[in-house]
């Protein structure tokens, strides 16, 4: 651990005026920097430096004797310049430049190849799980460098997703047992410096789960039921975790479904059943009030209302019994994951449709039919039959990862490559999220060139 203690003074202020600061870097991660500031007197803090072709800053503490930040996403194996900023209650500032070093990451930065082939963009940030031998949880800028990052699984778990709380200040990530006939499914909870502060109980989940505004959790977890005609059965059922450790059935599959013998039914996944829905992801958007939920077995994609009831259900070439539904008029698609709404009121995923994966969107029509707007992605025969996800992110621009394929991809409105990055050998991309900015920076500019 590196610890620099140093006294931040104005020029023109007296030895009483004197602001103590310590920087640290963090036990578990070594390229995050902790900085702790203090003072006698009430004021405001904030902390800004530049880190390669970005000017930052980090959000403002206000009306604090002691203000903690956590600096993320500097470049390891550099040294930056910052700048530690006080404004007392009559207003005057007092600034002190100092110098950070940051570290390696060690080991984690060589065992995962990048290369990128297009970068026509020169902000962003990238976060989420890199799925191989060994999985992490990565956070990656746009041009291939790992910023932070952690590892996900072990040799007998896996996991493929993550979430920030609402603030983003806390991490969650999920994790279950490779042996799918053994049940520990579970979240991680932590915080950026890498220290492991919860773990939390979430029994059959699977796949995808989601943090609410509340910081209440929704996930996916297997229904498994016996019938008669075909014995034990999996449906999916969504559950919402309350921070209280409390639990709720939001949705289940076989109140809205018919059992059938659907495209996953033969998959080898679980041992103790027909795997009929193979529910592969569910999100929150706080702007429609509603989560999408996706199957790949049913070739379904239900949008719910917060309290799980079903307000939409889109139907694929293999959906079956489904009341309600509503049917692509053009491009029918299968096996859909990672939907997500568009601002335009579109519908986005993956489709795989006879071995060939494509981006895809759809419109809602006034009579209650879908019709697709958009495809991407025929030209390179991918078979993204594991994961993938279409986002719209900022400048109407979409952010498509293609999940096992091992590629993810930014495309402006004319369907030009703007970013595009590839993983090593033998990994694949699991769920990732774009973000403009890191969590507590106030703002994140370019450098004028």
């Amino acid at each position: 651990m590196q610890l620099v203690t140093f006294l931040l003074h104005s020029l023109a202020c007296s030895s009483s005026d004197l602001i103590q600061v310590s920087i640290k870097n963090s036990d578990e991660i070594p390229s995050i920097i902790q900085i702790t500031t203090s003072s006698t007197e009430l004021g405001t803090f904030w902390i800004s430096g530049e880190s390669g072709h970005q000017i930052w800053k980090t959000t403002i503490q206000e009306a604090q004797k002691e203000a903690h930040f956590t600096l993320l996403g500097l470049e390891p194996n550099t040294t930056h310049q910052c700048t530690i900023h006080f404004k007392n209650e009559s207003g005057e500032i007092f600034e002190k430049n100092t110098e950070i070093v940051i570290p390696s990451l060690g080991s984690i930065s060589s065992s995962i190849p990048l290369s990128i082939e297009e970068e026509q963009i020169s902000d962003g940030y990238f976060f989420g799980t890199i799925f191989g031998e060994t999985i992490y949880l990565i956070l990656i800028n746009t041009e291939g460098t790992i910023l932070w990052g952690v590892e996900q699984g072990d040799y007998e778990h896996g996991g493929i997703d993550s979430d920030v709380s609402s603030d983003r200040s806390l991490i969650y990530f999920n994790q279950f047992n490779k042996d799918k006939a053994v049940d520990d499914s579970k979240l991680f909870k932590m915080n950026w410096l890498g220290e492991l502060l919860e773990e939390i109980p979430t029994p059959f989940a699977h796949h995808m789960f989601d943090v609410l505004p509340d910081d209440s959790i929704v996930y996916i977890s297997l229904d498994q039921r016996s019938t008669p005609e075909y014995g034990n059965v999996c449906g999916d059922k969504i559950v919402q975790r309350f921070s209280d450790g409390s639990e709720d059935i939001l949705f289940s599959t076989w109140d809205h479904m018919t059992v059938y013998e659907s495209a996953s039914w033969n998959f080898t996944l679980y041992p103790f059943c027909s795997d009929w829905t193979h529910g592969n992801f569910l999100e929150w958007n706080p702007e429609r009030a509603s989560y999408l939920f996706s199957m790949a077995g049913t070739d379904t994609i239900f949008e719910l209302s917060e309290a799980g009831e079903p307000i939409q259900v889109f139907t694929g070439l293999g959906a079956f019994g489904l009341s309600s539904a509503l049917q692509p008029v053009t491009g029918g698609f299968s096996y859909p994951h990672g939907p997500h709404w568009n601002q335009a009121g579109e519908l986005m995923f993956i489709s795989t449709v006879e071995e060939q994966s494509r981006a895809i969107a759809y419109q809602i029509n006034d009579d209650h039919t879908l019709e697709k707007t958009w495809v991407w992605g025929d030209e390179y025969n991918y078979r993204a039959y594991n994961l993938g996800e279409v986002i719209e992110v900022k400048d109407n621009h979409r952010f498509v990862n293609w999940g096992s394929v091992g590629v993810m991809q930014i495309i402006d409105e004319n369907d030009s490559v703007l970013w595009e990055v590839h993983s090593g050998l033998n990994q694949w991309f699991a769920q990732f999220e774009y973000w403009d900015s890191l969590p507590g920076m106030e703002y994140v500019n370019l450098k004028d060139n």
